[in-house]
Parts: structure tokens; sequence; C-alpha cells
């Protein structure tokens, strides 16, 4: 299920309008369980929706480097079952070449998604 929340921000200043999309998941307070939660709800409630409704540039943004990695190896699986799934992945351990590559390939839709870890971000 998801919620519109309507907050004052800086959003709104944003000068290219990009649609954002944030799903409340229904979590456990384990945090073990609660890193399946948010796998399992990514893989059979986003992506599927995400595969039907839109065909590129599509950024996936992951909070830690352990949940980057689960859903890297399963976008792997997913380009060897069809070749038409393309994606790229950064992380705070890619080098130099291997960013500029994913940027670009993401940038010039050679690629459909481009998974991003929160600590390369920042």
């Amino acid at each position: 299920w998801i919620r519109d929340l309507s907050l004052a921000g800086t959003n709104s200043s944003v000068l290219l309008r990009t649609k954002q999309v944030f799903n409340l998941i229904p979590g456990t307070s384990r945090a073990a369980e609660s890193a399946k939660n948010r796998f399992d709800f990514f893989v059979k409630n986003t992506l599927p929706h995400l595969r039907e409704s839109v065909s590129s540039g599509v950024l996936v943004f992951v909070s830690n480097y352990f949940d980057y990695v689960r859903l890297r190896n399963h976008f792997v699986k997913l380009r060897k079952d069809s070749s038409s799934f393309r994606f790229a992945g950064i992380s705070a351990y890619s080098k130099g070449p291997e960013i500029t590559r994913s940027r670009s390939r993401f940038y010039h839709s050679q690629v459909d998604y481009l998974i991003v870890s929160e600590r390369f971000h920042f």
C-alpha cells in the first residue's frame, strides 16, 4: 500500500521534476527480519510494478551495503534469466572507471536500473 504524504520541504524547489516513490514497509523490531522484509517487499511488490510501468531511468537508492549486495545479486540472477534486464551498480567500493562507466550507461539509457548505496552517495 502506498500513502501520499504532502510535507513541506526543499523537493519543491528542484528544477527538474522527477517522480519519486516512497513505500512504507511493514516491519518488525528485529534487524535481521527487517532487512529480509525490505528485500522481499521490493522484490515482490515494487520491482514487478517498475518492470511493467517504467522502461528505463530507475535509480534505486539502497540504505546499507548488505542490502545493496543482496539486491545486486538478485539483479544479476534476473539478468541471467532475461537478456532484456539491464542494470549497473555503484557502491563505496566501486573504483573510478567503474563509477564513470555505470553513470554514463545510465545517463545514455544503456541500462534501465542504477543501484546506488547510501555510503557511496555520502
